[in-house]
């Protein structure tokens, strides 16, 4: 004769327990999984605007010292650094596209680059009377400088990866803005990347 065995179920309480169990995982796996990621995004962001130190400093080299020109400003289209670059860094390659870029509205900011638009922020250029011209790598980045951003850095700053112009925004704000999405990180402390003119990347607060 077959003994039929008994299957002892879970009772509500049990369940409860092992639900709240989980959901406590959860809450302490998460955040350690989104700092990783985080921390993923900056190295590779690093790892790119330290590309373009090295490509600009080698563009430099054989233009008697001048960097390429922007095209009307800092942000958006920059078809001339774009095209002056591309033997190094062709425009096809990831290098171009900043990862700490935030989604908006959920489409990632890779997805709304134009033609010649890039995911960062060139500030090698003079600005005269709102013409952009060129400047020699050991001049100062006189667009970074009228913006008001810290002048305590390590070299003339070529490019980074946010920015908040002032014009536009309280100067007293935290400016770190990049892909529609503010991060609240207080202006006394690092949070922007900036690749200055020995190619060196530096984690910068926007006020000294």
């Amino acid at each position: 004769m077959f003994r039929l065995l008994r299957v002892r179920a879970f009772t509500l309480i049990e369940m409860l327990i092992v639900i709240a169990i989980i959901m406590t995982l959860a809450a302490i796996v998460t955040p350690i999984t989104s700092r990783a990621l985080q921390r993923a995004r900056e190295v590779t962001c690093t790892n790119n605007l330290r590309q373009f130190g090295q490509a600009l400093n080698m563009y430099s080299d054989e233009h008697n010292g001048f960097l390429p020109n922007a095209d009307s400003t800092y942000y958006g289209t920059q078809q001339q650094l774009v095209e002056a670059l591309d033997d190094m860094i062709p425009r096809e390659t990831e290098v171009w596209y900043c990862p700490r870029y935030t989604k908006v509205d959920g489409v990632s900011g890779r997805t709304l680059m134009q033609t010649y638009d890039i995911g960062y922020f060139y500030w090698a250029f003079d600005d005269l009377n709102g013409t952009p011209a060129p400047i020699r790598i050991s001049e100062r980045a006189t667009v970074w400088d009228d913006q008001g951003w810290n002048t305590n850095e390590y070299g003339t700053v070529l490019m980074s990866d946010r920015y908040r112009d002032k014009s536009y925004w309280p100067i007293d704000e935290d400016w770190q803005y990049h892909g529609g999405t503010s991060h609240e990180i207080p202006l006394s402390l690092p949070g922007t990347l900036v690749v200055v003119s020995d190619g060196s990347v530096h984690k910068m607060a926007p006020r000294p």
